[in-house]
């Protein structure tokens, strides 16, 4: 029996307008696309005030304080749902990240903390979700971009991005891709000036939009 979080979902190739016009029709609502950017040339790295690191063990707190913001903002937006104990979980995430993939970057401003970009290096297999979706081979992943709401629009996402990029296709890839939403008003103007374009779209029906 569906309950509140309960959703029919479906990804579709983003390009297919004709397909789009009938999920629309049904009730179905867009709520995620896969973006992909293939090598491009190097971007523009943003404020020369902004200097970006790899973060460590101990910008934990700095670093679950961006996400925290992140996820405030996704909320409002119809992806992420408020949680009791959000804070906790979202700590274990960051950590998860420092331990295991060691591509999480901190951009500071004048030694403050303003942003973090968490991605890390993988390869599409069966099973993981996107296997079919993208080109086989090495792929680097953005997962969590984020920048503190005092900072945004001043170049700290163009900042950390930059940097991100140049690791991320080091050696040879495919490219990067991530998800983002296209109800959020910042998110789709950023990747797509970053080089990204939609390749899929995953479409969501929820009860109560019946």
């Amino acid at each position: 029996r569906p309950d509140p979080d309960s959703g029919c979902s479906l990804a579709w190739p983003s390009r297919d307008a004709e397909a789009s016009a009938v999920l629309l029709a049904h009730g179905f609502a867009p709520m995620t696309c896969l973006a992909v950017r293939t090598p491009a040339p190097p971007a523009a790295e943003g404020p020369s005030r902004v200097t970006v690191r790899l973060a460590g063990e101990g910008d934990v707190e700095a670093l679950t304080d961006l996400r925290v913001a992140e996820w405030q903002y996704t909320s409002l937006v119809g992806t992420a749902v408020p949680r009791p104990g959000a804070r906790e979980l979202l700590r274990a995430e960051v950590v998860r990240s420092l331990r295991f993939s060691g591509l999480v970057w901190l951009a500071e401003d004048d030694g403050v903390p303003v942003g973090l970009a968490a991605c890390l290096l993988t390869a599409p297999a069966p099973g993981d979700g996107i296997h079919g979706r993208l080109l086989p081979g090495r792929w680097g992943y953005v997962d969590t971009l984020s920048v503190a709401p005092g900072a945004r629009g001043a170049g700290v996402g163009r900042a950390l991005m930059a940097v991100a990029h140049r690791e991320l296709l080091r050696p040879e890839g495919n490219g990067t891709f991530l998800f983002y939403h296209p109800a959020n008003p910042l998110s789709p103007v950023f990747w797509h000036r970053q080089g990204y374009r939609p390749l899929w779209t995953m479409w969501i029906r929820r009860p109560a939009w019946s």
